[in-house]
């Protein structure tokens, strides 16, 4: 098999269209020869439209059933033995096709270094443990990708905590809520915690390729609404994650940086007491925003609970002005702020200090 071959069938990224026949007749082709299969190392297929077959059949009369094209992808995928990089569809409402992709991963078939799974795929993190428990030594990373969910707070930020001392852990969702839609078009991308200071997040070309393939529209890769996450006293760590995200994307226009707050004293009002620490460590951030300043508009700081809950920090109005003041001389592309007290400002040349209450 020639090198030319070779190198055509190690990236698989394909939108898997039930009434283009040309898309479902790859399958059977991979299917049918094992040898091409063994030759693909990282496997992005998609479905067009959750597999709405009905609806194709109504409309192009020959298309094939939902069962035997994800029959087939299963087929494919058990023959791809070199397969290291692997983003698993997102067929709505098909549990079983799950299981079965769950239990291919478990046999240990093809060794992952990288895994994007849907969250509603991983079968309880107790199943997809037991899935993975295979690749150890080589998964470096897992990305959960979400429908029509925002924000990951609670549950869901706790769950992921569960993967994140092993691996570089991340979140995509294509929602975007009411408040930001005017804002940003672009999917949510969310950094998924940085809980360790010798984490991998971001720290490698590989987990920025898997949050780039994560995303459904490739078109919107050029301006994702990124949400980074980590524990306030690792806050060091997000220059380097805004260096490797800048670099990665062309444009970075709406970003979220949330702090995950130590023990702390909560006012009557749930508001937290003034934080020295606190406020310094917003200041360094700050100042790593020259990295996305070029194209970031949007800019929202947050104080969390370690259980996933808003923490609103208490800062005083010269320490919210300083802030500003950081903020226009660092990032002067910016022309929305949250500030960690939940204060909404907006760029304002008519303003004593150039920001106004939104």
């Amino acid at each position: 098999m020639s090198a030319s071959e070779a190198a055509l069938y190690e990236n698989m990224s394909t939108l898997i269209d039930p009434h283009e026949p040309c898309t479902v007749e790859l399958l059977r082709m991979l299917a049918r020869q094992p040898r091409k299969a063994a030759l693909v190392r990282s496997c992005y297929m998609t479905f067009c439209r959750d597999l709405d077959v009905i609806f194709a059949r109504r409309k192009f009369g020959r298309s094939p059933p939902a069962p035997d094209v994800l029959s087939l992808y299963r087929d494919v995928l058990v023959r791809m033995v070199n397969l290291s990089t692997l983003r698993v569809p997102m067929p709505t409402g098909r549990h079983t096709f799950y299981g079965d992709i769950l239990q291919i991963i478990r046999s240990g078939v093809f060794k992952l270094k990288s895994l994007l799974i849907p969250g509603e795929a991983s079968g309880g993190f107790a199943a997809l443990d037991e899935a993975v428990a295979s690749h150890a030594g080589t998964l470096r990373s897992i990305g959960f990708m979400y429908s029509r969910i925002g924000t990951l707070t609670g549950d869901r930020l706790n769950s992921l905590t569960h993967f994140a001392d092993r691996y570089s852990t991340f979140a995509v969702s294509d929602y975007v809520d009411s408040s930001q839609s005017a804002l940003s078009s672009g999917p949510a991308v969310y950094l998924y915690p940085i809980l360790d200071a010798l984490s991998p997040v971001c720290d490698t070309d590989l987990y920025m390729r898997n949050i780039q393939h994560a995303l459904w529209n490739r078109d919107e890769t050029t301006s994702p609404w990124i949400v980074i996450t980590c524990l306030q006293q690792l806050h060091f760590v997000i220059p380097r994650v805004l260096q490797h995200l800048a670099a990665s994307f062309s444009d970075v226009t709406s970003l979220t940086i949330q702090l995950i707050s130590p023990a702390s004293t909560v006012t009557d009002d749930h508001v937290r007491a003034r934080d020295t620490d606190s406020f310094s460590a917003w200041v360094a951030i700050i100042a790593s925003l020259a990295a996305v300043e070029r194209s970031l508009t949007i800019l929202v700081l947050a104080s969390l609970l370690n259980e996933g809950q808003s923490d609103e920090l208490f800062l005083n109005e010269d320490e919210e002005r300083e802030l500003l003041r950081h903020i226009a001389t660092r990032c002067r592309s910016v022309r929305i702020v949250t500030l960690p007290t939940g204060d909404e400002y907006y760029l304002d040349s008519a303003a004593k200090d150039g920001w106004s209450v939104m």
